[in-house]
């Protein structure tokens, strides 16, 4: 954009003096720069949602979760590494941006994002019905973080993200329940690496919910040289 002279649309000829021929305007020049574009097509669930978190955007397109650093070494749109079959709503909530989506592998999936990874709080078979839709949050009504609604059905799934002293009374719990942490990757995922040493630390800074509990809790890390297609188990550490 320039600062230019451009005809004065009020002005008439026939009475030459009473308004300038040329008033100051501005005139743009080259090519639009868009704010995003991936292809020649859009698929019917890309923007299903568009939300805000850490001072970046993300939304599903083309597949897969995308995010957008308005500054710094990694300006512009990227992918997070989440893909699907398709999307069926995201939010946040509990400092997470929670995503439910169907995998490439058949399954109705929840994810958490929180800003170096994903996290998969759910999973199950996807089904004509009972699939993960629409999850909205709840900021802590009813001592929950999350509200997911389940497609054809009546039910909601309510779950917590974040523990506090407002969410210790015990619920029904799935059996077995499982969650499954981020790929390590030392945040350059798409970087080859040559790893010398891999090893987790697992600690609880505070103990929240039935503390009488004798419920066994399983920790396995594994490994991928597949960029997560498959994984070896390096140990299992059983705790309690």
């Amino acid at each position: 954009v320039r600062s230019t002279m451009i005809p004065n649309p009020a002005y008439d000829p026939a009475a030459p003096g009473t308004v300038p021929p040329q008033i100051p305007g501005q005139e743009w020049s080259g090519d639009w720069t868009p704010y995003f574009q991936h292809g020649v097509y859009a698929d019917p669930d890309d923007y299903v949602f568009f939300v805000g978190y850490g001072g970046r955007t993300y939304t599903w397109v083309a597949g897969t979760v995308m995010e957008d650093n308005p500054s710094g070494d990694r300006a512009g749109w990227r992918d997070t590494g989440l893909r699907g079959r398709r999307c069926h709503g995201g939010t946040v909530a509990a400092g997470y941006v929670v995503v439910a989506i169907e995998s490439h592998e058949g399954n109705a999936e929840l994810w958490a994002w929180d800003g170096s990874g994903w996290w998969c709080v759910g999973r199950k078979p996807a089904a004509a019905t009972g699939n993960w839709i629409w999850p909205t949050a709840l900021a802590g009504a009813g001592g929950y973080d999350l509200m997911v609604f389940e497609e054809g059905t009546a039910t909601i799934s309510l779950i917590r993200l974040a523990a506090s002293q407002a969410n210790t009374t015990p619920g029904t719990i799935d059996q077995p329940a499982q969650l499954v942490s981020p790929l390590i990757d030392a945040g350059e995922r798409d970087k080859a690496k040559a790893w010398r040493k891999v090893g987790a630390v697992f600690s609880s800074p505070e103990r929240f919910g039935t503390l009488a509990s004798a419920d066994q809790v399983n920790v396995f890390l594994d490994y991928s040289t597949d960029a997560g297609q498959t994984s070896r188990m390096v140990l299992p550490a059983p705790a309690s």
